[in-house]
Formats: C-alpha cells, structure tokens, sequence
C-alpha cells in the first residue's frame, strides 16, 4: 500500500503549489520541524507501507511516486482516500494519463458533501473503473490474494430491478439495516473533537411530534473504541407517547413507562455546536434488540429512501424554507411591524441575521436567501437543496435550534407557532421535492420534461397524484396541531384543496418553473415546524412513490373542488383507516401517534390564538 499525505519539505512551505498558495488554508502545511501525524489507526501498517508526502493536489505532479511505482513494476492502481473531488480525481486522471489502469472505490472515498462527492466520481468515470469495497475483496480473493478484513468491510451490497407495472400498497418498502460505524473512524474523530476542546457530546433524536429530546454524555466517559451504539437510552413512551405541552402518558397511546429504545449515532450528522462550544450534537437511530425501532422516524425516512433507491432507482433532491418571528425577549411583541421583502428588518435585525448566517455555515448549513415575510416579525431562511435527504432533515433540526439560540443571544425570542394572528400570515415549513436516477452521478432532474417547457414529466405527475390522494390524512403529519389548521384557508397562500398549479401559492403543490420556464420541482406547502420533518418527508416520499408505482394519472389543474379536512381530528380519524400508512408505519406507531394528537387537541382546544402565542412564547 502507498499512503500519500500533505506535508512541506520546508517550514515556510515555499516549495507547496500554487494553488495551495492562494487557498489559504493550505498554504501552511506540515513541514521539518512540525511533521504530519497520521492517524493512530494507521500505525499497524506504517512498517511495510510506502509513505510519500506531497505539496500538491495531484500527487504523480508533486512527488516521485511514477517513479517508485515503475520501479515496483506496478501496472493497476486501486485508488481511495479524500476529497474525492480535489485530490482523488487529480490523482487518478494523471495516473490514467500515465498509463495505469485504476479501479476507483466509489464507497471508500470522501467529500465535503454527497453532491460533490457524485460530481468527482462522475468526473473520473472513462479515467478508471468505478467499483465498490466489495467489489475489490471478492477480486483480490479470486486471485488468491489475501486480506485481513471483516463483516463490515465485506458486507454485501444488495441490488434489485425495477418493480412490475403495478404494485399493491407498500410493497416496494423493503427491510434497512442501519450500516456500522467504521472503528478508524471513530479513531479520527476522538482526536478532532478533543483538538476543537469538545467536552459534552448530546445524543440526539427527534420524538414523533417534532420536539428534539437529547442526553449529553462528557466527551471522558465515552469509549471510543467502540461503536458508540448502547451508551445512551431513552423510555419507548419518549419516542412516540409524550404530548408536546409537557412529559405526561397518554393511555390511549399503548405505551407506558416500560421498555427502552437504545442510540445509535449517525457520524455524518455530528457537529459542534456554535452557541454551545463546548458541545457538540450528533442526530441518533433507536434501536429495540438492535434493531431499527418501529418508533424511529428517522429509520422510517431511511427505509423509504432505501426502497426508492432499490426498488425505483430514485434518489431524490429536497429543499426547505423556514419561516419565523423574531419576538421582544422582555415582552411579548414582534421587533417590527413590516410586510413581505421589506427592508426594515433586515436593516434592524442585521447583527442577528450576519451572526445566523456564520453559526449556521460553521455546522455545515448554507442558506440560499433570506428576506421579511409577511407577518410582524417575520423572517423566511432558505435552506440549500440537498441530494441526501437525511441530511436536509438533520439541517432543518439544527437550523431550528441555531435559530432559537441566536435570536436569544440578541435579546429576541424565535417563534415557530403556525398561526399567530388570524389577521397575519403563519409560519410554514414549505418543502420542495425533485428526483433523478441514483445510476447518473451527474444527477439529471427527471421530475420536468425538459424536451417541453412547463411539462411535468410522467413520474412527476404520478408522483403528485400519489400525494394528492394520499393528502387527507398526511396532513396528520405535515399540519399536526389544531394551530396549524388555522393557517390553513383561501387567501392565505397554503393551499386549501387536494389540488395543484403551475406557479400559483393558492394550490397544496406548487409547480416551480426554472428561469427558462421548464419544470424544476414541486412545493409542498401544507406544512409547517411542529411537524416531525423524518416522519413528514416519510410519509410524502411514500405517496408519491405509491403514485409512480401505480401509474397514477395527474388530476386536472387549477380545481378547488378536492376539499381537505379542516380539523386535525379529522385528519386523524382518516389516517386511523389508511391501510398505506399503516403498512409503512405499523399499527403500534398510528395508535400511538393519533392518541397523542388527539390529547394535544383537547389540551389546547380552549385556547385562543394568544393564548397559544404566550404559551409557546414562555417556552422559546
């Protein structure tokens, strides 16, 4: 193996390539007197091992290693390592160019971010062959050349084809197992969160009605030898029985005091925690006899987009816009009094927002846009797409909380609360959702018919109808208090009736045009922040799945005459019968869900909007 890392041959790095000169940040490399540290993980290895470090991006431009692998008669690379997109693909280019024949293992490579990550694979499809980790193992042992390695490393990768035509309710939903955590991983990330002086670590899961429930662990009493998995746990009643308004057991849910879920961590979620430095939060799958709980959101959102993968080849593209007010910390008013686009509250709120902006970026979050909503204190964030939908979950989680902790750092008060008065616009969680085939790494957009402009695409339309049908009782999930109904009417730019339009904020789904006028994605908006966002995305990915995989045909546009319930209560006197959602989300997770709910409706059945405002209010 040869092991190629970045480090000077001088401590003022004047011999590091130009383009690591004007970067900044890799201007200033390991050199003579302060050399690179490699992992620990790697220490087994180092005595056989070639080591080659370089002061470039490409390292067949910076070092010898040409040199050293003709000398070894070595004639086929098998690449891996970081970034995919900058130093991997560099390399492996020019060593195509050189003349070897590279296999480039797409799955023990890494990026920034799962878009980038695609685009440097795609960028080297035609310089190597792109397999996986087990595509490899099953090679080297075929030819008899033997590798320490475990399950793991060699686990199987299962494909299937395309389902038939037709298939019954949720029978394209097949069995996920939430993959492992590598131990060098866990390795590499012990000393980075000790070198940025990390000292709590908040496990993290989102119970069923959308509130974030965390145990902090000190970073001292974490073994990290292990896999992190076991070290926290939390009452099943957590998960899916307590009511937002306070910990108390709803009877009617079927759970009680009994039993307990364990954590498992997801690596990719965790980051350090910019208005809390000394912590950091990493988002978590519950585990019953260690497998995926029936209660976790979480793992019900993997399982569907597991199944979209394997049973359509869809892998969906998801964007999010947040809207909130900004309240007076000492009393209960808004900061201004503006209307929609104005510029007064980004002129007041400008520290806010600069100081939003850089906490959110430090977690990994880019926004697109802001500006003033419709309501008194009002402001919208737009979040960047992303092409993992977990991760647009875990960003709109953390968005949140970064939001809340912000506004309270400027003597503010974030309010999420749907409807806050009935002359003003509510705050709304509007999604948008576009797919492509998970075998193009370039990630083409086949929600629109590109060969006509303002066309939906065939799976486009089925995968709308699939949500219209399915929209009655998903607004259970997507509208889950009594307050969010409220935001919901004519005139209120929601939609009001299961029906769609071509860029009109009147209709449920909204049909957003590109700048050239072609189809680009659709906007759910009957949605807002009290909605569990795992489950939300769940349940329309589910129906719009439902939809392609019947053939649904596209209702006509522009009717109104589709109506929707007007309550939660009979939202969720819907969603008791739809044997779809129970086939996703089994019986326990309705009967628990629906009797939490219907709690909720009677806890705040007496209370007037500002009753709800001062509620929600006390508690931000």
């Amino acid at each position: 193996m040869i092991i190629t890392f970045l480090e000077s041959s001088t401590d003022n790095c004047r011999d590091v390539s130009l383009d690591y000169k004007l970067s900044g940040y890799l201007s200033c490399l390991p050199g003579p007197s302060n050399p690179a540290k490699l992992d620990s993980f790697l220490e087994p290895i180092l005595g056989q091992d070639i080591l080659i470090p370089k002061t470039s991006c490409s390292v067949f431009n910076s070092t010898n290693i040409d040199y050293v692998l003709r000398n070894l008669q070595v004639e086929q690379l098998i690449v891996c390592g970081q970034l995919t997109n900058e130093c991997v693909e560099s390399a492996v280019r020019d060593a195509a160019d050189l003349g070897y024949l590279i296999s480039l293992v797409d799955d023990a490579c890494l990026a920034v971010d799962n878009d980038k990550h695609s685009k440097g694979i795609f960028g080297m499809k035609g310089f190597s062959r792109i397999v996986t980790t087990n595509q490899v193992i099953k090679e080297l042992a075929s030819m008899n050349i033997l590798l320490e390695t475990d399950s793991s490393v060699a686990r199987n990768v299962e494909t299937s084809e395309a389902p038939s035509t037709t298939v019954e309710a949720a029978s394209f939903i097949q069995p996920y197992q939430i993959p492992g955590i590598e131990h060098g991983a866990l390795k590499a990330l012990t000393s980075s969160l000790y070198y940025c002086q990390v000292k709590y670590i908040r496990f993290a899961i989102v119970d069923s009605g959308g509130s974030i429930r965390c145990k902090a662990k000190p970073m001292n009493g974490i073994d990290f030898d292990s896999d992190l998995a076991n070290l926290v746990y939390f009452a099943k009643v957590v998960s899916a029985g307590l009511p937002s308004y306070g910990d108390c057991l709803i009877a009617k849910s079927g759970l009680d005091a009994s039993g307990s879920l364990s954590l498992k961590p997801d690596l990719a979620s965790l980051k350090i925690l910019p208005y809390a430095a000394n912590s950091a939060m990493i988002m978590c799958y519950q585990l019953e006899k260690n497998q995926p709980s029936n209660f976790c959101t979480r793992s019900i959102l993997q399982k569907v987009l597991h199944s979209a993968a394997n049973a359509f080849h869809l892998g969906f593209c998801v964007g999010a816009e947040l809207e909130f007010c900004l309240y007076k910390k000492d009393t209960c008013e808004p900061v201004d009094f503006s209307v929609f686009a104005n510029t007064n509250i980004l002129n007041e709120q400008e520290d806010f927002i600069v100081d939003l902006e850089e906490m959110l970026l430090r977690q990994g979050i880019e926004l697109e846009l802001i500006h003033a909503e419709s309501s008194n204190g009002q402001l919208e964030v737009v979040l960047k797409y992303q092409t993992d939908v977990i991760r647009l979950a875990d960003n709109v989680i953390f968005a949140k909380e970064t939001i809340m902790a912000c506004a309270r750092k400027h003597g503010m008060k974030a309010i999420f609360l749907p409807k806050i008065c009935d002359k003003q616009a509510g705050n709304g969680l509007h999604l948008h959702f576009s797919f492509f085939d998970t075998r193009d790494y370039q990630k083409n957009n086949l929600f629109g018919d590109y060969d006509t402009k303002e066309e939906i695409s065939s799976k486009g339309k089925s995968f709308m109808e699939g949500i219209l049908q399915q929209l009655p009782s998903l607004l259970s999930f997507t509208l889950p208090s009594n307050n969010s109904f409220h935001r919901v009417g004519p005139g209120c730019w929601t939609g009001s009736t299961a029906s769609w339009a071509i860029e009109d904020k009147e209709y449920s789904l909204r049909v957003c045009l590109d700048p050239q006028q072609y189809v680009s994605n659709v906007e759910f908006k009957l949605s807002d922040s009290f909605a569990n966002i795992y489950l939300e995305l769940a349940a329309i990915i589910f129906s719009g799945l439902h939809g392609i995989s019947n053939n649904l045909i596209l209702r006509s546009m522009n009717s109104f005459e589709n109506k929707l319930p007007e309550t939660l209560n009979e939202s969720l006197d819907l969603l008791e019968q739809n044997v779809d959602f129970k086939n996703l989300l089994g019986c326990e997770f309705i009967q628990a869900y629906v009797a939490v709910k219907k709690n909720e409706v009677e806890f705040f059945k007496n209370m007037t909007l500002g009753d709800e405002l001062a509620f929600f209010y006390n508690r931000a």
